[in-house]
């Protein structure tokens, strides 16, 4: 039984949700919204995921590709100390599928051969580093939980927004299902923006960004079946190149940024010499 009055607090959390969802894009404050879950269960519940996707749970059975040198580590470490979320865990983890893709968690990133080997400078893979980094950085999975506990919840979510149910498991559900690395286009978005501060403020070019979404568009169009959507939404790749450029100019970042690195180079050739991923079954390409 839901206390009496409390439908009104129920309803006004719902028109609130809806409000933030159809919210102006803004880096300002970026993990502000309706969240239900505190940051620890947040980060509770990105290791949920990591552990089911390490025991194939989420999309079947995963190759990692360790041994690798720090490169990856150093550089996801570098641009989570530039982000506005600065204090936040995060692991970095490249994934042997040569899918173009790459998508994050609370306290966990992936990473694709596929987008790494399309990645010829350091610039452009920073620019998904940070693109990724985005997304927790402003609590996108939280919100996406959120989300998701209201909409198909119904009195139990309202039961959990009054403090009195158990959120772990209302979104152990969503953990294993993969709901929690869906996320709309303004989020998309939002982390793009976020991903430009992030380079500039590591001192990476972040025109890098712009490069990589216009060979998202180029390779979609040749090769649609290569990219995966949950990351690349490509049909409009076009209008996030433009959209960070112009974000770039407004922040008229410092001349001189870098756009490659050797480490970088080093790094990438290591991990593309590698043996090629098993085939994938007709049904799962």
């Amino acid at each position: 039984m839901i206390p009496s009055g409390s439908f009104s607090r129920i309803l006004f959390a719902a028109v609130v949700l809806g409000v933030a969802g159809c919210s102006t894009v803004s880096t300002n404050k970026p993990s502000s919204g309706l969240v239900l879950i505190s940051e620890k269960q947040e980060f509770d519940m990105g290791d949920q995921f990591a552990v089911a996707l390490d025991e194939g749970k989420v999309q079947g059975p995963v190759e990692y590709l360790t041994g690798a040198g720090n490169y990856l580590e150093t550089l996801g470490v570098k641009l989570v100390a530039s982000s506005k979320r600065p204090g936040m865990p995060a692991t970095f983890k490249v994934i042997n599928d040569m899918t173009i893709n790459a998508f994050a968690v609370p306290g966990h990133t992936y990473y694709y051969r596929g987008i790494i080997e399309m990645c010829e400078t350091e610039s452009e893979f920073a620019a998904i580093v940070a693109h990724e980094i985005g997304h927790i950085v402003a609590r996108h999975s939280a919100k996406s939980a959120s989300t998701g506990m209201m909409a198909g919840l119904g009195q139990e979510a309202a039961v959990l927004i009054l403090g009195g149910g158990d959120i772990t498991r209302a979104v152990s559900g969503l953990v294993l299902t993969g709901a929690i690395k869906k996320y709309s286009r303004d989020d998309e978005r939002q982390a793009d923006l976020l991903a430009v501060e992030e380079c500039i403020a590591a001192g990476i070019d972040p025109r890098g960004a712009s490069a990589v979404f216009r060979k998202f568009e180029t390779t979609f169009a040749e090769k649609p079946n290569k990219i995966d959507l949950f990351f690349a939404d490509h049909p409009y790749s076009h209008e996030r190149a433009v959209n960070v450029d112009e974000y770039i100019k407004k922040l008229t970042p410092p001349a001189i940024l870098r756009a490659d690195s050797p480490e970088y180079q080093a790094w990438r050739r290591d991990i593309l010499s590698r043996p090629a991923p098993a085939p994938k079954p007709a049904a799962e390409k």
